[in-house]
């Protein structure tokens, strides 16, 4: 497939060059700046804060630049977890960095409405805790059995193909693109029922008896 690059790093990583966890080095990695306002902010010092007191096992750099591109990549190859605080926005990109270098997300937005979420189940291959746990939270990874990890990791792996939006993946079967289009098909179709329901609805009501809707409420109004 065709890889595109973040910095001067190909990205995605091909698929065969990424580790399992037990051949990574850090439990967990994050790179992100904690310069918002708000409850972004609040979040991602909490973040910080928890791996500073981990450094042997974690890691954690500021805001991503172009210098920094080529040691953030292997960083996150070679991370279990990744942090996916939310943004300006519920929304974050690193929900994709993280899948695509094989890192199992631990997505901390409570409003946050994950991509294809009524095709994939989350559960089989990400972590999701409330934007106020993030300390305990913490405690709770450091804890995790191997054959947890590694079940999630295989997860993320399966979904992978489906978060590829480079130019040659994103059209390919099982890619965004398929997703995108089984997700407004399910609407529409979950439309369309709701409004054959209604309709039939109307029928019965249409088929009424008249001493029946002489003596509703509504028909007394």
């Amino acid at each position: 497939s065709t890889q595109s690059t973040w910095g001067h790093a190909p990205f995605p990583p091909d698929q065969s060059s990424i580790p399992r966890p037990n051949q990574r080095r850090y439990l967990l990695g994050y790179c992100g700046s904690s310069t918002r306002s708000g409850i972004a902010a609040s979040v991602r010092r909490d973040i910080t804060r928890a791996i500073a007191t981990s450094a042997d096992t974690m890691w954690s750099c500021s805001k991503i630049s172009h210098q920094r591109v080529t040691t953030v990549l292997p960083n996150l190859l070679q991370s279990k977890f990744c942090p996916v605080p939310r943004g300006g926005t519920p929304g974050t990109r690193r929900l994709v960095s993280a899948i695509l270098t094989g890192c199992i997300p631990v997505i901390y937005s409570d409003l946050f409405v994950p991509p294809w979420e009524d095709l994939i189940d989350y559960s089989t291959f990400s972590l999701r805790y409330a934007e106020r746990d993030v300390t305990s939270s913490m405690k709770l990874l450091k804890t995790m059995d191997a054959a947890t990890i590694e079940r999630l990791h295989d997860g993320v792996m399966r979904v992978r193909k489906h978060f590829l939006f480079n130019e040659t993946d994103a059209a390919a079967p099982g890619g965004p693109m398929d997703l995108m289009l089984a997700s407004l098909g399910r609407r529409v179709l979950g439309r369309m029922h709701l409004l054959g329901s209604l309709r039939r609805r109307n029928q019965v009501v249409v088929q009424m008896p008249q001493v029946l809707v002489s003596t509703s409420p509504l028909a007394a109004r």
